[in-house]
């Protein structure tokens, strides 16, 4: 059976994410591998927010297993297994990252920590600047501290919007410009 929109369907899933055009695979190669991954992450990250607490925890740990497999962190971090280096692209690392920012505000601070630390160490070696730009903004713009919210709290990622002051149109403004520039020169007279 093909993984289309209406086979899906009959799985449950009710959203759909559209991302794209892209050619159709007929099956996975060597040089669509990551085109295909870096997709079915994206849409692992779209419906991140109906997933449990253990898939969060999941990913963490796996972001975190590929950023380092094959390199000397592997053994500070003691994963046993797989000690061959693991490819990855830049965009799947990008992917990555989305689903580890969505961590860290959804109660795996401390995982999420830990994976962002070894994706920033990956991105280092390959010098991949996508990864790099993503996840050391990420990294600026996390609180000094875990979120104090509670893992089964809301699932979402909480951003404060300050309002802006209300905008004058470009027109206003170049009228009132004008008119001020006329009122100086006139009350120098």
């Amino acid at each position: 059976m093909a993984l289309t929109e209406s086979a899906l369907s009959q799985h449950g899933l009710s959203k759909v994410v559209y991302s794209g055009p892209h050619p159709q695979r007929e099956m996975l190669t060597a040089q669509n591998r990551f085109e295909v991954l870096t997709f079915l992450l994206l849409c692992y990250n779209a419906t991140l927010t109906y997933m449990p607490s253990v898939s969060l925890q999941s990913l963490c740990q796996i972001c975190s297993r590929i950023s380092v497999c094959g390199y000397p962190r592997q053994h500070v971090r003691k994963y046993k297994g797989v000690s061959s280096r693991i490819p990855v692209s830049s965009g799947f690392m990008v992917q990555m990252l989305t689903g580890i920012y969505f961590a860290f505000y959804n109660g795996e601070w401390d995982l999420a920590q830990k994976a962002l630390d070894d994706i920033i160490y990956r991105a280092q070696l390959e010098l991949y600047p996508e990864p790099l730009l993503v996840a050391n903004a990420i990294k600026a713009s996390l609180p000094h501290g875990p979120m104090k919210s509670s893992k089964e709290g809301t699932r979402c990622i909480q951003v404060e919007i300050t309002p802006t002051s209300s905008r004058i149109s470009r027109n206003a403004v170049t009228s009132m410009s004008i008119r001020g520039h006329r009122w100086k020169r006139h009350g120098k007279k």
